[in-house]
């Protein structure tokens, strides 16, 4: 798991116009965090993951590089 997330991230939030920091607003991260988590130094835990993809509005399983759809 985790295959593609950095791409993925950073994907989904360009697709809806949100820099780093708006995305980490609104996910209740630090945007030196999702900056990390999108050059592939990091990984985000679980409730990490789900901040994301309900901040994003993808299914987590997507967002962590499975097969689920966006």
């Amino acid at each position: 798991m985790f295959k593609g997330f950095p791409a993925r991230l950073k994907e989904a939030r360009r697709v809806r116009g949100l820099q780093q920091g708006e995305l980490a607003a609104k996910a209740g991260l630090s945007s030196n965090f999702v900056g990390r988590l999108e050059r592939g130094e990091r990984q985000p835990g679980a409730a990490g993951l789900k901040a994301l993809s309900d901040a994003l509005g993808v299914f987590p399983e997507w967002l962590a590089g499975g097969n689920a759809a966006i």
